[in-house]
């Protein structure tokens, strides 16, 4: 599932093993460095890092345990990702996981109940309905667009 060539195995297994439980976004940098995280606050202070060192994510994974599930981002603005919980009306509450790319002021959105990885539901939304401090931009392909 994952390009051997640029992802070290050998980290993502060790790492995954201090929480098993989790669902982990796996992010291969734009400077090659692999990213675990599992939460929105470590989201934020990953795009803090992007902008701090004009980087951007160049693969994107979700992973529960051995299931990987690759997203393709290679041709977004942008991607979004915030964790929250939905109810279900006299059942259990589901955890779940939105991904969005942005592309041309769009959102395109998919939430992931977790940790299952299965899509719940996919839909479009405008950039300005988003919470902007989630969403990590490709600042090249920013600066590209605005010359």
């Amino acid at each position: 599932m994952y390009d051997q060539n640029k992802i070290d195995f050998k980290e993502i297994r060790k790492k995954a093993r201090t929480d098993r439980d989790a669902t982990w976004i796996v992010c291969l940098l734009t400077d090659d460095n692999l990213k675990m995280i599992k939460s929105c606050k470590e989201w934020r202070d990953l795009k803090n890092h992007c902008e701090e060192n004009n980087l951007f994510i160049q693969d994107l994974y979700l992973q529960f345990r051995s299931h990987p599930v690759k997203i393709d981002v290679s041709d977004c603005d942008g991607v979004y990702f915030i964790n929250s919980v939905t109810a279900v009306m006299g059942g259990l509450s589901k955890q779940t996981y939105t991904i969005g790319k942005l592309k041309d002021g769009k959102v395109f959105k998919t939430i992931w109940n977790v940790p299952e990885l299965i899509i719940e539901r996919e839909f479009e939304d405008d950039e300005d309905n988003c919470f902007q401090e989630t969403i990590i931009r490709n600042e090249k392909k920013t600066k590209n667009r605005k010359e």
